[in-house]
């Protein structure tokens, strides 16, 4: 399980930081407002307060750069 949640993980600083990530083969998940199949993001809506609590749920380590 991913201990990194990344919010804006799909903008220009996020996709830099899960590259970064990537290339040291570090498991995290990006939080998104789209619904997808990807197991690496994770349906969540910081304007709308829907889906954090569970997209929060064991991890370790949030950046935020939403």
């Amino acid at each position: 399980m991913a201990k990194i949640l990344i919010t804006g993980g799909t903008g220009t600083l996020g996709k830099k930081v899960c590259k970064l990530l990537d290339a040291q083969h570090i498991p995290y998940v990006v939080g998104t407002r789209r619904k997808s199949e990807n197991n690496r993001l994770v349906t969540m809506d910081l304007i709308q307060n829907t889906g954090i609590s569970e997209a929060v749920v064991g991890k370790e380590l949030i950046f935020h750069l939403a």
